[in-house]
């Protein structure tokens, strides 16, 4: 069984999920409930899981298949990149990723299930790479930000050290990645919104040295 999903598809997935909360096993886990959802059928769970079991570990390696005496309703299958747990409640699946609090129900012939987790865990190493990826243009643009912040307040500093500018003490600077800075100001309440380089001109309009100016 090959999971029909497109990489533009993975990867809007991948993109979400890392930015809900930037963990891989939380990605590979919501991506597992989405393909539950929208790309595995749910039916009637049609034979016990003993004999779906000795069918399973015929068809794949055995050592994939972890058994439980103690449970024969429950096995885990251990993977190359994720191992998950899987035991059966009434007419479903319980599915439950290893280590983790991330399970899910789940409905149908274990066989379907086993293997749509096979071809999940082949796409593991794409999911890493993609979440490295989002990882390092996230701390490039928080370079980027801080950049703009500190060199904002750099200027600020100068402006009003030279005597440039009076400017209320109670402001916020926050910055971005393309070099635009903001700045909130309680008392008097405004907001300054602008690129670095025509920082110096706004604040120099708003909040002239009048003092400096009458000498």
């Amino acid at each position: 069984m090959g999971l029909d999903i497109n990489r533009y598809t993975l990867k809007c997935w991948i993109k979400f999920a890392y930015g809900l909360k930037p963990n891989v096993d939380f990605v590979v886990s919501y991506i597992w409930g989405e393909l539950k959802r929208d790309y595995i059928p749910e039916s009637q769970v049609d034979k016990i899981l003993a004999q779906s079991i000795e069918l399973l570990t015929n068809k794949y390696e055995a050592d994939w298949i972890q058994r439980y005496d103690q449970n024969p309703d429950a096995i885990t299958l251990q993977l190359k990149h994720y191992s998950w747990s899987i035991f059966l409640e009434e007419d479903q699946f319980w599915i439950t990723l290893d280590d983790t609090p991330y399970n899910y129900m789940w409905k149908g012939p274990i066989e379907t299930l086993v293997e749509s987790l096979i071809e999940l865990d082949k796409l593991v190493p794409f999911i890493i790479e993609q979440c490295e990826e989002i990882e390092t243009k996230k701390r490039k643009k928080q370079i980027l930000t801080d950049m703009t912040v500190a060199t904002a307040r750099g200027m600020i500093e100068d402006m009003v050290s030279q005597g440039q500018i009076d400017i209320p003490k109670g402001y916020v600077i926050r910055g971005t990645d393309i070099g635009r800075v903001v700045l909130y100001f309680h008392s008097p309440k405004c907001t300054i919104n602008t690129p670095l380089d025509y920082l110096r001109a706004r604040l120099i309009r708003r909040f002239p040295n009048k003092s400096t100016r009458i000498r």
